[in-house]
């Protein structure tokens, strides 16, 4: 299993690199016969695959769909957690949108899910600033929500959020703190739209 999920992932950096030799090939023959328009619009295309290509050369994987799952029941006294209920995206567009899919399994009617998209990595410790929610919800049922990203860069998404800084006494940061509900079992997809189609991105582990 672990073989078939690393070819695959090859495979989908190995299009993205592909994509992105035929957009630089493209770029340079709309530059050669003096095609302005479609030159600046592959050009920027070609760019923008070449920095997620970029990042996945530096620990980030390549995606299409991505899913964060929360799983949180009590047991007697020993408490049972699965994840992953954060993660990092990076979109490499301005003005795109998150499409989130909520999915509800196990639910109590006094349960919530709070659902959070903060900007930046809010898991960066070299900083004691809690990265700002750009937009959340306390989700009490299976729901779809559409979430608009104003710029490209960095965006940090939780199930058990928004997710803020720990401090010790002397102002070092020294974990994270999150909003726990029992008896919860939801999972959340994750896609990006850009102009109206879904679009690849980056993500890193929390």
């Amino acid at each position: 299993m672990k073989g078939k999920l690393v070819k695959s992932a090859l495979s989908f950096i190995g299009v993205a690199m592909i994509a992105a030799s035929i957009s630089f090939g493209l770029v340079m023959y709309y530059y050669a016969h003096g095609l302005s328009a479609e030159y600046e619009e592959l050009s920027v295309e070609y760019g923008k695959l070449k920095e997620l290509v970029e990042l996945v050369g530096k620990g980030a994987s390549l995606e299409s769909k991505y899913t964060l799952t929360y799983e949180y029941h009590k047991v007697d006294s020993a408490f049972r957690i699965q994840g992953p209920w954060n993660c990092l995206i990076y979109s490499p567009y301005d003005n795109s949108t998150l499409y989130l899919v909520l999915s509800m399994t196990t639910f109590l009617s006094k349960s919530c899910v709070f659902l959070s998209v903060q900007r930046g990595n809010a898991f960066d410790f070299e900083t004691n600033e809690t990265a700002p929610v750009i937009w959340s919800a306390n989700a009490t049922a299976s729901s779809i929500y559409y979430v608009p990203l104003a710029s490209e860069g960095w965006y940090t998404i939780s199930l058990v959020g928004p997710v803020e800084k720990l401090m010790d006494e002397s102002g070092i940061v020294v974990g994270q703190t999150y909003r726990w509900f029992e008896d919860v079992d939801c999972s959340m997809s994750i896609r990006m739209i850009y102009e109206r189609e879904y679009s690849p991105f980056a993500t890193k582990p929390c």
